[in-house]
């Protein structure tokens, strides 16, 4: 089945819509990229069932900004409100796990010029409602991408903390990993990562033809090797040749960061300053299902 998302997901007044009801047939507008920073228009002809969309009602639904998933939940934030909810199926926390930071998923900009990961909220269903496109579309002559649905569900145990740290450290290297495309990764408290807030920096350096991975936090961290480097204004930079293994110490300086700051893993948001919708050119996006 192929599926479109509309225009109106990016209605400025109610946040992301997703413009599916079952059995509906919508004709949608072509790509855009709005003034408004939310880059994630998809043209086409859309027909649905409650069998793609799970019952999601896009007339409840609001923009969220999303956090990270780890241990079954998924933090958002609502209107700048923390939102901690559980994830019901094993299989939607999989794929949500899998797409997250990995340049996939529908933005929305905040500040000047960085953008975060957003979602559609349907407080009917206690649905939300992703907008994937493929990370290497970019590359083609379309993008072809699909709406994730997934089931929430309220909180019901404590003791989530228990080994998220190491969860944190994965979607920083994931994010780490387009840096070099997407110009920078800031790394700091949700919804808006660095935006007068304690942040980590993670970008890429090209000088004569090599190529580094650069890492900088302020206010200057002084665990490990942090301690180890002056800091100009307050900043500490550490730069190293780029490789796998860059990425991954990178990723362990940001959590050693981030936790001298005391920011739980849960408040943790991740943003990017260039999104997956500015990198690709279609003259036809489809969403497959």
């Amino acid at each position: 089945m192929i599926l479109a998302l509309a225009r109106t997901l990016t209605a400025p007044s109610d946040g992301l819509r997703f413009p599916v009801h079952s059995g509906e047939r919508v004709n949608v507008s072509e790509y855009e990229v709005r003034d408004d920073g939310v880059t994630n228009s998809i043209g086409g002809l859309m027909s649905a069932t409650n069998d793609v969309t799970k019952g999601f009602d896009s007339t409840q639904s609001t923009e969220v900004s999303l956090g990270l998933a780890m241990s079954e939940h998924v933090r958002m934030w609502r209107d700048g409100e923390p939102v901690l909810m559980k994830i019901k199926s094993h299989t939607d926390c999989d794929d949500l796990e899998q797409v997250l930071c990995s340049g996939a998923v529908s933005t929305r900009r905040y500040g000047r010029a960085h953008y975060r990961e957003v979602a559609s909220f349907d407080s009917s269903t206690s649905m939300i409602c992703v907008g994937i496109t493929s990370r290497f579309s970019h590359a083609s002559e379309s993008t072809i991408g699909r709406g994730l649905f997934i089931q929430l569900g309220p909180v019901r145990r404590g003791g989530l903390y228990d080994g998220c740290w190491e969860d944190v450290e994965q979607y920083i290297i994931r994010a780490a990993e387009g840096a070099q495309a997407r110009g920078e990764v800031v790394v700091g408290r949700g919804p808006n990562p660095g935006k007068g807030e304690p942040a980590v920096l993670i970008s890429t350096s090209t000088v004569n033809a090599w190529t580094y991975s650069v890492i900088s936090a302020s206010p200057a961290p002084t665990v490990g090797s942090w301690g180890e480097t002056s800091a100009a204004n307050d900043r500490a930079t550490l730069v190293a040749t780029l490789s796998a293994t860059s990425r991954i110490e990178a990723a362990t300086l940001t959590t050693a960061a981030l936790r001298e700051w005391e920011i739980e893993p849960f408040n943790v948001a991740i943003g990017f300053v260039v999104p997956i919708e500015l990198m690709i050119h279609p003259e036809n996006v489809r969403i497959e299902v």
